[in-house]
């Protein structure tokens, strides 16, 4: 049985809600955040994850990717925000912390921090709420659902959107996440693989509705947030993500992050 990464964030939910619907006689699933993902990934435990696209970067002869899928934004991701107690730039050379949840937002906000505003701020990573974090720095991103029920809730912080930051600058979509195999798996595994991520990305878009009252944000966002959001994302890999793609490694290869 092929073993594939869950990541129980609100982002990937309706293509998970149809794996585990539909083929949990092909599939077993093993939960975790998306840097805990890239772990079992890279240690052989997993066969395939939706991982994030700089475990892809740092590695490529290592995976696979499966054509045509990915986690993306083309504009505001709206679940990847950073919160700070000042306007973004009054902030420069001060602390930011960032959760341990996701390497590719923390090299997007290192990326977008330096890069495009030369801020010079100091990166610590955390776990700590939201709260407590900010008591003790200027900034902190967060991801997930997590992230998006602080910003539903927020009346103290600025928030920036990571995504629509980034297409504002390059005009590109970024992606999040790839779904990508181990080097080792045969072409026909992964063509069963894209076939039946063919018909989730399919399914899912017309029942949308059905899923947001499955999940457990529905009393939190509310279901129609939850269907706007998912309608928001991009879950193709066409022409302009890999663009995208590759401009988010030349920035990391020049920042010296891709490590």
């Amino acid at each position: 049985m092929i073993k594939i990464g869950k990541i129980p964030f609100l982002n990937l939910l309706p293509i998970f809600y149809y794996l585990e619907k539909y083929c949990s006689d092909r599939y077993s699933f093993i939960s975790g955040v998306p840097s805990e993902v890239n772990d079992y990934l890279r240690r052989d435990i997993l066969d395939i994850s939706p991982s994030s696209s700089i475990e892809y970067l740092r590695a490529p002869e290592s995976y696979r990717i499966i054509p045509g899928h990915s986690i993306s934004s083309i504009g505001p991701v709206k679940s990847i925000y950073l919160f700070t107690k000042k306007p973004l730039k009054e902030i420069a050379g001060e602390i930011v912390l960032h959760t341990y949840k996701s390497e590719t937002a923390t090299a997007l906000l290192k990326i977008i921090c330096e890069r495009f505003y030369c801020m010079g701020c100091k990166y610590k990573e955390s776990r700590l709420p939201l709260i407590e974090g900010l008591n003790i720095a200027s900034g902190y991103l967060l991801i997930g659902d997590e992230a998006m029920v602080e910003f539903r809730g927020n009346q103290f912080y600025h928030v920036y959107d990571l995504g629509e930051i980034w297409h504002k600058e390059t005009g590109l979509p970024f992606v999040f996440a790839l779904w990508i195999t181990r080097r080792d798996l045969t072409d026909e595994t992964i063509m069963h693989l894209k076939d039946d991520l063919n018909k989730a990305k399919i399914w899912t878009s017309e029942h949308y509705e059905e899923i947001a009252k499955a999940s457990p944000l529905s009393n939190i966002l509310g279901e129609n947030y939850i269907v706007q959001y998912w309608m928001s994302l991009s879950y193709e890999l066409d022409d302009e993500h890999m663009k995208g793609l590759e401009l988010f490694k030349r920035y990391l290869l020049e920042s010296e992050l891709l490590s």
